[in-house]
């Protein structure tokens, strides 16, 4: 009779099993979390939860990420770039993971998928691949309302974005490394892709606007899609080896994120995008580039209504617009912004706490 008769999940499944319980013998027993970041920036969403769960010697912390570069070595840490180099010896009590569909056949723990984003793509947030896992750590308002329509409330848990709790800033290492005027103040603008490329922005107009700007330091810092050409219709937003005259871009696979530059910069220019947010939750001035359409074909209209009660939008087309100048010097719905994200995003600057203690809980409940 086939092993995998006898054992539903199969051989590798039992061989886990078994291979785990001898190890169990010889080393003291931890329970042991996987976190899984499909990409090198994923990574960062875990790096405050990878660090506070050594730290507490409580565990041991398994993490399958592609590229585990600037992080240090850590005690009760491993780190493996794919899931086939896992050991089979290693028994998962809990699996987490940024992506949807990501869970090993043969783990037989609870699964918790995160939500690692808080653009309002109200349209993606609720997807099949939800089904597949135990539980949903939802990071804000929004997705949490549509993800608790669609799956049970016990299933979803509002738990905020970790990745925000560190405010600590590159701006030096940024000034530095693309020479900007330190007494000039830095603006970053960040646009964002869409499948329906007729709905990205009017980045043309935005960056002729921008480039009138002499008295500010610009950083372009566009989603890494919108270098690629075939996956804009063919058209070209960027190039790899885009240069400007008076402003600098953050190029793919560039030593510095889109939210490193945020957190160096004064102010944020953008769209949907979560980097909008992520803005303000960090305290950040924040312009929207006035995309409607984006908003509405993601089915978050009611949320472009409240961005642009809290965020000021220039006028792209008329060069003598002062909306960026205005802001800098008096951001007169600052007030406004923080209650919107207060309630939009959970845990604002406390995130990494609450998602322990709710992978603490499901432990418990599971033992």
């Amino acid at each position: 009779m086939p092993l995998s008769f006898i054992f539903p999940k199969g051989k590798k499944a039992f061989l886990n099993s078994i291979y785990s319980s001898l190890v169990n013998l010889f080393i003291p027993y931890k329970p042991l979390i996987v976190l899984e970041a499909c990409t090198p920036f994923h990574l960062e969403h875990f790096r405050n939860i990878i660090y506070q769960l050594s730290l507490s010697d409580q565990y041991y912390i398994a993490v399958i990420t592609p590229d585990n570069k600037g992080m240090s070595p850590l005690k009760n840490v491993s780190f493996y770039k794919t899931i086939n180099d896992y050991p089979l010896y290693k028994m998962a009590d809990v699996f987490i993971s940024t992506e949807y569909n990501k869970i090993p056949f043969w783990f037989s723990c609870p699964s918790i998928y995160f939500g690692h984003g808080i653009g309002p793509k109200l349209d993606y947030v609720v997807n099949e691949g939800l089904l597949d896992y135990d539980f949903i750590f939802s990071p804000y308002r929004p997705a949490y309302e549509l993800q608790t329509q669609a799956l049970s409330k016990e299933k979803v848990i509002p738990v905020g974005l970790p990745i925000l709790d560190n405010s600590s800033s590159r701006q030096q290492e940024i000034i530095d490394n693309y020479q900007l005027d330190a007494c000039k103040p830095i603006i970053v603008y960040a646009p964002s892709w869409c499948n329906n490329i007729s709905k990205v922005s009017d980045v043309k107009a935005i960056i002729a606007f921008l480039s009138t700007k002499k008295q500010f330091n610009i950083i372009m810092s566009p989603h890494p899609l919108l270098f690629e050409p075939n996956r804009c219709d063919g058209q070209v937003f960027f190039q790899k080896n885009s240069t400007f005259t008076d402003m600098h871009i953050n190029l793919p696979k560039s030593k510095f994120t889109t939210l490193d530059l945020v957190k160096a910069s004064d102010m944020v220019i953008s769209d949907i995008s979560s980097i909008l947010f992520e803005a303000m939750a960090l305290n950040k001035k924040v312009l929207f580039d006035g995309n409607k359409a984006i908003y509405e074909y993601s089915k978050a209209l009611h949320i472009h209504e409240e961005v642009i009660q809290v965020c000021h939008t220039p006028c792209w087309d008329d060069l003598e617009d002062k909306t960026i100048e205005n802001v800098i010097e008096f951001d007169d719905l600052h007030s406004q912004r923080e209650r919107f994200i207060n309630n939009y995003l959970f845990n604002n600057g406390n995130a990494s706490t609450h998602f322990i203690q709710e992978v603490e809980n499901i432990l418990k409940r599971d033992s």
